[in-house]
């Protein structure tokens, strides 16, 4: 008797739980297609590579992507760079002698005129800004 009740508990239960299961399952056909598609996400990727591609060099797009650093003749003009590329060469960059020169040295452009806000300094000593509109 007991075994018995609990087949029935446990086919009742298993009733209800296919009910459930049939009043939440989402009611779509089967299309094989849909599941191979590519997503929206996977499509604007895609999209954004075959754009940087059109874009590299030779694809008649911009070359290279914006420079954020420093052009090869501003660096040239800092003076503690040139001081330091000739204690290098002479095998003294670690030295003692050779920090106290570069850190005796002036910089290019003193730092309270490396101003971040638009013409403020910058354009009286040649330093482009990105406010500039300077092209690098």
């Amino acid at each position: 008797p007991r075994e018995a009740e609990r087949a029935a508990e446990e086919a009742d239960r298993e009733a209800r739980l296919q009910a459930l299961a049939g009043s939440v399952r989402p009611h779509v056909e089967a299309n094989p297609e849909r599941v191979i598609q590519a997503t929206a996400a996977s499509a604007a990727a895609a999209a954004a590579a075959e754009e940087e591609a059109v874009g590299s060099v030779g694809g008649g797009g911009m070359p290279f992507r914006p420079v954020q650093g420093f052009r090869d003749d501003q660096v040239m003009s800092d003076m503690r760079h040139k001081i330091f590329n000739a204690l290098v060469d002479a095998g003294l960059q670690h030295s003692e002698y050779g920090r106290k020169l570069v850190l005796a040295a002036t910089p290019a452009v003193p730092a309270h005129l490396k101003s971040r806000v638009p013409n403020l300094g910058n354009a009286a000593h040649d330093l482009p800004s990105r406010w500039d509109g300077a092209s690098y």
